[in-house]
């Protein structure tokens, strides 16, 4: 297997990965070429992998700080049985090229022999691991599988008109997001909104998302932004105007998406994670309980592959990290 990597690649290269995702069944947005550009705050790195000629797999490594290097939900592989020995040429890249740490989120369920990873490494299921819910489509009726108090929550959200974000309304999208962040004391500053505006406006021209806006009495009080991954769509972001509370505002416009995405021939819907480990006195509790009203249907990823090339510098650049959090 050949292995080539970049941090430049061409438009016809770009084209062959968008291929090469696009036609195999299913594949996580990250891995998209493009999808972290205008993140000043990393860079990416595109790993292509070719077996006579042909790329059989690719992962997009994402490095910050210079020497610390995550791939978040790859690689993807044509082959299950190639991932240790991608993973295994990943590792010994960046602990060749000086880098402290390479840390690996599969993404959705791997079972493979680990076995065949050479280099050392950490494997636990934590805080960082990622869960998420699945909302299975089949060809049922989808209302009927939401939970009661969730039905009820549609119905009156029904209430709320809601229709299709015109590519004209991404400012529209950021604000509210911005809005919402801010009410609740979250940080989402210019280098934020400058990612989510290019990636609204990347997943709509290459025609790689449903995003839907909610209007209360012709006011924009709430959108949602799902991006295709193949075989199903991934809620990656979404807000709800901090002024209307008490109104539920996105639960008709998750339901609306499910339809859509049923009629699609998608197989479910991924809700974007779901958190083990909130507290019930967090907002990201509440969150929760709204995504597992349309499903208890919770999904384990694989816990992540840590690679660690050098501890003791990374266990210093954590604790300062710590204090400048705290501060």
């Amino acid at each position: 297997m050949e292995h080539k990597f970049s941090y430049h690649i061409s438009s016809l290269e770009k084209e062959q990965i968008r291929k090469y995702l696009d036609t195999s069944g299913n594949h996580s947005i990250e891995m998209l070429p493009g999808w972290q550009q205008n993140n000043w705050v990393v860079k990416t790195c595109y790993h292509q992998f070719f077996s006579d000629g042909q790329l059989v797999a690719f992962a997009a490594v994402v490095e910050k700080f210079g020497r610390m290097a995550r791939l978040q939900f790859g690689p993807k592989v044509s082959i299950e049985s190639d991932l240790a020995q991608v993973i295994n040429v990943l590792a010994k890249h960046y602990k060749a090229n000086s880098f402290w740490e390479l840390y690996v989120q599969l993404f959705q369920i791997h079972d493979f022999d680990k076995s065949n990873i050479q280099l050392s490494y950490k494997s636990v299921f934590n805080k960082q691991s990622w869960s998420t819910i699945h909302v299975n489509l089949g060809f049922g009726d989808i209302l009927g599988n939401i939970l009661k108090r969730q039905q009820r929550l549609i119905h009156k959200s029904k209430k709320l008109d809601v229709r299709d974000l015109d590519f004209s309304e991404v400012n529209v999208f950021v604000g509210g997001m911005q809005k919402m962040l801010t009410a609740r004391g979250l940080p989402f500053g210019p280098s934020k909104k400058k990612l989510l505006k290019h990636r609204l406006e990347l997943s709509l021209l290459q025609k790689r998302a449903i995003v839907k806006l909610v209007i209360f009495e012709d006011k924009i009080v709430g959108g949602v932004l799902f991006v295709d991954q193949g075989d199903h769509l991934f809620y990656h972001s979404g807000f709800a105007d901090p002024e209307f509370r008490k109104i539920p505002i996105l639960h008709n416009a998750f339901y609306l998406v499910f339809l859509q995405a049923q009629a699609e021939g998608k197989s479910f819907v991924d809700l974007g994670g779901y958190n083990r480990f909130a507290l019930e006195n967090d907002q990201i509790h509440n969150i929760n309980l709204f995504k597992i009203g349309f499903s208890k249907n919770v999904i384990d990823y694989h816990p992540q592959l840590i690679f660690e090339f050098a501890p003791v510098k990374l266990k210093i650049i954590k604790s300062l990290a710590n204090v400048f959090k705290r501060n």
